[in-house]
């Protein structure tokens, strides 16, 4: 897989590449749109380890030979009729993105998916995100009939 002359490669992450994980969310959540201010460490630390954190934990990161510059985090669940993939967080470097490496890690993770037994994927975004786009291209299909209920406490 290149990017131009750069090898990317796909890897299955672990709870040893916390750091790396929270530099590319750091990066890719930093700017516009999202405007996240992660430079609370501990925190941003503490959000990588949960979502790294337990048996059902799975991520994968494009990594350019030098550093992750993609990452995909999420949880496998074993309902009663069948296994999915609850995508978490997608995350790409903002010199990165725009690239197709966004939809080069999900291809790639999808399908790292199907090969471990898993049948579905899902996730949730804001209908306004310009990744609502970028999903529906992937073939997401959007739920009429799953809502999603906050309670501010």
């Amino acid at each position: 897989m290149m990017e131009g002359t750069i090898e990317m490669q796909v890897k299955t992450l672990t709870v040893a590449d916390e750091p790396q994980i929270a530099a590319v969310i750091r990066d890719a959540f930093s700017a516009p749109p999202w405007c996240e201010n992660w430079s609370d460490e501990a925190r941003l630390l503490q959000y990588v380890h949960e979502g790294m954190d337990g048996a059902g934990a799975l991520a994968f990161g494009l990594d350019d030979g030098q550093q992750l510059v993609a990452v995909i985090m999420g949880h496998v669940r074993h309902w009663h009729n069948r296994v999915e993939y609850i995508i978490e967080d997608v995350a790409v470097r903002r010199e990165h993105q725009g690239r197709g490496l966004g939809k080069l890690l999900m291809t790639q993770t999808l399908a790292a998916c199907r090969a471990l037994g898993i049948e579905e994927a899902g996730l949730r975004t804001r209908r306004d995100a310009q990744a609502y786009a970028f999903y529906r291209k992937l073939g997401f299909q959007e739920q009429e009939k799953d809502v999603y209920f906050s309670l501010q406490l």
